[in-house]
């Protein structure tokens, strides 16, 4: 996960000056956020915004399929 460093901090597989950016592993970075030692690439956030709005376009899409499929006669659906 890439983070930005809001503070020195210093660990096992880290070593961080305040402003620094490194990439760390999930667990690692998910702690260090807890902790207001980094914090989540802008970057990274607005990618995860912009799926996360992409996963509600293709869940909506497959809802109207499954509908329409459901409209269907059974001889119809058994055929395809």
């Amino acid at each position: 996960m890439n983070v930005r460093a809001l503070i020195d901090c210093v660990g096992l597989d880290y070593d961080l000056k305040a402003g620094d950016t490194a990439n760390l592993k999930k667990d690692t970075a998910e702690k260090l956020i807890t902790f207001g030692y980094v914090e989540k690439e802008k970057v990274e956030k607005e990618v995860e915004k912009e799926v996360e709005k992409v996963e509600k376009e293709v869940e909506k899409e497959v809802e109207k399929v499954e509908k329409e499929e459901e409209k269907k006669p059974k001889e119809t659906r058994a055929k395809e």
